[in-house]
């Protein structure tokens, strides 16, 4: 049976501000973690890429929040009120979305909508599921 060969491990040395390396060892032993292995998994987690947020996304994630706002810091017999406030912005976002879509399906000249490029309607709607062949 093989052996599994060691991880090998490399020295680095560079400079960091001051400051950097405080908010590193700060990040560190809030996370119960040595200064180099803060600063491993941040330099692991700057590889990752992440899809950008679409309009849709951004929108429902933001209202989300704002709910959570609104119900943690109105009183219990005025919430009612804060839910209409809210279904106002909520049928005002609906109208921005929707005039941005109509801005976007309608062409200018010999040009198509915008809304048939991929990445166009990706950005306005999110990632759509790919089918199965």
């Amino acid at each position: 049976m093989k052996r599994r060969q060691p991880r090998v491990t490399v020295p680095v040395n560079f400079r960091l501000d001051t400051e950097l390396v405080d908010q590193l060892t700060t990040h560190a032993k809030a996370n119960r973690l040595t200064f180099s292995a803060e600063a491993k998994a941040r330099l692991l987690s700057s590889f990752d890429t992440k899809p950008e947020q679409s309009l849709h996304d951004f929108r429902a994630s933001w209202l989300s929040q704002l709910r959570d706002a609104i119900e943690a810091g109105v009183p219990k017999q005025e919430i009612e009120a804060g839910w209409r406030v809210l279904l106002a912005i909520e049928a005002e976002w609906a109208k921005f979305c929707g005039t941005i879509e109509g801005k976007l399906s309608t062409s200018e000249g010999k040009l198509p909508p915008y809304i048939r490029i991929p990445r166009v309607r990706e950005l306005l709607r999110g990632a759509s599921p790919s089918l199965p062949d």
